[in-house]
């Protein structure tokens, strides 16, 4: 999968529909950084 593959889908999306994206995360990242932190937070939340 090409480096600016989201940066790619949010181009398309952005020409045939205007939508603008601030923030976007690959699924890489998703996995690595993003999951790990919404665990953390929801055991924590649970935890009290």
């Amino acid at each position: 999968m090409p480096r600016n593959y989201w940066q790619q889908i949010e181009g398309y999306i952005n020409e045939r529909t205007g939508s603008e994206f601030s923030h976007s995360v690959c699924p890489d990242c998703y996995q690595r950084v993003v999951l790990p932190e919404i665990e953390k937070i929801t055991k924590e939340t649970q935890h009290g």
